[in-house]
């Protein structure tokens, strides 16, 4: 009996110890613990970080092993805040905590705010207020002996979350400081471990927004081993937060753009740290950039660039590219008037340092191995201005399109291209092939159709007084140059034409030069050695206008400027063809087969006669053949034409070599010109005018080298005199009738 009353008071004993124990466990963590965090928190942030902080509210849950804090906030020593958030909740597993393990069922952080600063020294704000509140000590510690690795804690996460957070990031490691606030930043960690386990791996998604700058970050997470797979994605990135953290790097201004990044990525740590991406794809869009602060437009823009199937593997150091597809480019680039282009002048002076200068030391590691599927180019445009010539020229092409075929880092394969655009200023071009990169060599078909000449007329007017009135230049062809030994060789083998040209002085407006057609087939030019073969040359309906001024000088003088720079370049051109002849060989080989001048006219004027002289020379047709500069060589001349619209002329011979000495045979015939024609040269040298009479000229002629062999035959045929005129170089003349005319007084002449 007594030893059941002792059991029961036992009992009853344990169950009140119990339930004082789980009173107090209650009350300490209900009340006590609460009150110890609220007081303790600010206190170690303060000593430990320099903040002044408070937090609201803390319940502890002891039972539940579970604790929430609201209404956190914290500000540094410069009094701006620096952390805060609305709720934070954690729950602890108490079933891992038997089984060894601090494991967390739930750690849930709402609406928190934190700023971020990137400091001058590229450290952070949360770093220099530790060191500033934690100095180190005055005495070194101790130098403990390397223990041996232990394994790291087991810890277990069910379930991290971040919910509607703010992060203000402010960076001052640039010269213009600049802040970026991500809002909203959530972030969702599931079943992450410290430990190896044979059940899946940790998944994981972060998203986070700037305005309308998005990233979106989701996969698997092993921190033992480590590794991790997933998909990172950052869209729609702007251009001014590009701008600023590429202001280090970037020598111009970006105005507009936005660029989009995304792939996929495995990551594995261990004796070798590897990083693979797949399935990559970058895009820009609206970009617009700008060489300098003060340019009015950009000179660089396009609508959409994008670049697919992008692929890394670090291990086995290999890099892939799928199609880089450009959608509307435009480049600009000019020259100033000291022949500076733009583009040059707005890269920083680069200054290579002693380290930059060394060579990089031999790797073991393999070569890095890249490839690009292709590169299409479409819409796109070119426009050059240049204000070295004295009236600034601008070319421009327009709707540019271009196709690379495969590129990698074996240059010597051949890649194949395709590039068609239209000029703004008429015509087209064409150009196919393929191209090795290294050691260089090009094939390509060239094509050029229906293009206007008016707009090189600024470089042309460089070394000769010409305006381009009109005129189209065509060509096809094929290119081959090679690189594989120096000098680079090379060769064109095509035709070319040049249709409706007119040249005109530049400070006239009286038709030069002009033609209906001038066609060259085939072309055949080889590089080096230097030598232009062509087959026949069609002249149709040439048109030339020689005119004497009254100071005596005839337009053709006018056309080739002379200056400083026009002496240079003859010098240097004597220079070469001196060379040249010591070598015995011409420096310049040409060789045409046959010339073809249909329709062609010669008009003359003369001003320096009262009245002006008139006159032309038409209908000119005929061919010459075998025109070159390599002996031996046997040319002939067969043209005809009409003088003065009676006239008829003949222009025949043969042709040697030349610029050699081989010698060339030329007759030229006239018969039955009018005399009265020739009236105000009459009147000027004999000081009468001509009435009626015929002329006929046969002059034969003979060149070898420099010395000429030359027989004339004039014959005048009734020429009569008429009434004399006011200014003569002549005061007697005797006529076949051996009539002897009186003279004109000397003060007479002009």
């Amino acid at each position: 009996m007594a030893e059941q009353k002792a059991e029961r008071h036992l009992a009853r004993n344990s169950v009140i110890v119990l339930a004082v124990l789980v009173g107090l466990y209650a009350l300490a963590g209900f009340l006590l613990l609460p009150w110890w965090l609220e007081k303790a928190l600010p206190e170690q942030l303060e000593q430990r970080m320099g903040w002044q902080a408070q937090v609201e509210s803390i319940r502890v849950n002891p039972f539940a092993l579970s604790m929430e804090a609201e209404g956190f906030a914290a500000r540094d020593q410069a009094d701006e805040p620096v952390t805060a958030f609305e709720k934070l909740r954690v729950d602890v597993s108490f079933l891992r905590l038997v089984r060894g393990i601090i494991g967390f069922e739930e750690i849930r952080l709402t609406e928190p705010d934190i700023r971020l600063d990137l400091l001058e020294d590229y450290s952070v704000n949360y770093a220099r207020d530790w060191q500033n509140a934690n100095p180190p000590a005055s005495e070194p510690e101790p130098v403990q002996e390397p223990s041996e690795p232990s394994e790291p804690p087991r810890l277990f996460f069910r379930q991290i979350a971040i919910e509607g957070g703010q992060l203000l990031f402010r960076d001052f490691s640039q010269p213009e400081a600049a802040e970026f606030l991500i809002e909203p930043l959530d972030l969702a960690l599931n079943d992450l471990a410290t430990w190896q386990r044979e059940e899946s791996d940790s998944q994981y998604s972060v998203t986070a927004a700037i305005g309308d700058q998005h990233i979106d970050w989701q996969g698997d997470l092993s921190v033992t081993p480590l590794y991790s797979e997933g998909r990172l994605r950052i869209a729609d990135v702007r251009h001014d937060t590009l701008a600023h953290f590429l202001a280090p790097y970037l020598p111009w201004q970006l105005r507009d753009g936005a660029v989009t990044v995304e792939s996929r990525y495995q990551l594995a740590g261990g004796d070798q740290f590897e990083l693979i991406t797949s399935g990559g794809k970058l895009s820009i869009r609206d970009l617009a950039l700008a060489l300098n602060e003060g340019d009015e437009e950009p000179a660089l823009t396009a609508r959409a660039l994008t670049v697919n199937d992008i692929g890394f593997d670090l291990t086995a150091r290999e890099a892939s590219v799928g199609m880089v597809t450009i959608e509307a480019p435009f480049v600009a680039a000019s020259r100033d008037a000291e022949g500076m282009v733009d583009w040059v002048t707005s890269l920083p002076a680069g200054e290579q340092t002693a380290e930059a200068a060394e060579e990089e030391p031999a790797s073991s590691a393999p070569a890095f191995r890249w490839s690009v599927e292709g590169v299409e180019l479409t819409e796109g445009g070119v426009r050059w201005r240049d204000r070295v010539p004295e009236t600034p020229a601008e070319l421009a092409l327009t709707d540019l399109a271009v196709t690379l075929g495969g590129l990698s880092q074996q240059m010597d394969e051949p890649v194949p291209y395709s590039l068609s655009a239209g000029l703004a200023s008429g015509g087209s071009l064409r150009a196919d092939g393929q191209v090795t990169p290294a050691p260089f060599n090009f094939e390509g078909a060239l094509a050029g159709t229906d293009i206007a000449l008016a707009a090189v007329e600024p470089y042309l007017q460089l070394g000769a007084n010409l305006a381009v009135n009109d005129g189209r230049l065509g060509f096809d062809g094929n290119l081959d140059l090679d690189s594989q030994d120096d000098p680079m060789t090379g060769t064109f083998s095509g035709t070319a034409q040049i249709a409706n040209l007119d040249l005109r002085l530049a400070d006239q407006d009286g038709q030069l030069v002009s033609w209906q057609l001038l066609r060259l087939a085939p072309v055949e030019f080889n590089v080096n050695p230097a030598r232009l073969e062509i087959g026949t040359v069609t002249l149709a309906q040439p048109a030339f206008n020689l005119v004497r001024d009254t100071g005596g000088t005839h337009n053709v003088e006018r056309i080739v400027k002379t200056g400083a720079d026009a002496g240079t370049e003859q010098a240097d051109a004597a220079e070469g063809d001196s060379a040249a002849e010591q070598s015995g060989e011409p420096g310049f080989i040409f060789r045409i087969g046959e010339l073809l001048v249909e329709e062609g006219s010669v008009a003359y004027t003369d001003r320096t006669m009262e009245p002006v002289f008139n006159t032309t020379f038409d209908t000119l047709s005929g061919s010459v053949t075998g025109i070159s500069n390599v002996p031996p060589q046997q040319g002939s001349v067969n043209l005809q034409g009409r003088l003065a619209g009676v006239a008829p002329v003949t222009f025949k011979g043969t042709l040697g070599a030349l610029g050699t000495e081989d010698p060339s045979e030329l007759q030229l015939n006239m018969d039955d010109l009018a005399l009265p024609v020739l009236s105000p040269y009459f009147g000027r040298f004999l000081g009468y005018g001509v009435d009626s009479g015929k002329l006929k000229l046969d002059l034969d002629y003979e060149f070898t080298g420099t010395r000429l062999r030359a027989s004339n035959q004039v014959v005048l045929d009734r020429m009569e005199l008429g009434q004399a005129v006011a200014c003569v170089f002549q005061t007697k003349v005797a006529t076949d009738s051996r009539r002897s005319l009186p003279p004109i007084p000397r003060e007479s002449c002009h």
